[in-house]
């Protein structure tokens, strides 16, 4: 009984072009195991084996999350961990950096607020194509 989450990861680990085997050995959890979550034998992992594999695969955890509790329904566990986890990725975000701190540098010098500015307009200009483009 295949579901969407087992799809996902084999999906992933197909394009990386990794074997269920170096997939085990990155994270450390037996292949058996493995091959069980990617053919929907297995419940949804917890969310520390979760990271496991998005680490090993060299894909977002929030990613790998967010799949994980569409296709298992709501998880109180993945909730908390999930609001922590974006938490830290604003924080690192430079949007969040350009609008909500004052003192960014660039190569060691200070950037004014009208510097600070225009990044923003480039940042999502270019977002905005990078998007058009996927």
């Amino acid at each position: 009984m295949e579901n969407e989450f087992g799809k996902f990861i084999r999906n992933k680990r197909k394009d990386k072009n990794i074997t269920l085997t170096q997939l085990a050995m990155k994270t450390g959890l037996s292949q058996p195991y493995l091959s069980q979550i990617e053919n929907g034998k297995r419940d949804t992992p917890r969310p520390d084996i979760i990271n496991k594999i998005a680490s090993a695969l060299g894909i977002d955890s929030i990613q790998l999350m967010v799949k994980a509790v569409s296709v298992s329904g709501y998880a109180p566990e993945f909730e908390d961990l999930m609001k922590e986890e974006k938490k830290l990725v604003e924080e690192k975000d430079i949007m969040y950096q350009l609008k909500n701190n004052d003192r960014v540098y660039l190569d060691g010098n200070l950037l004014k607020d009208r510097e600070r500015q225009m990044i923003i307009e480039y940042l999502k200009l270019f977002s905005e194509i990078i998007n058009k483009e996927n």
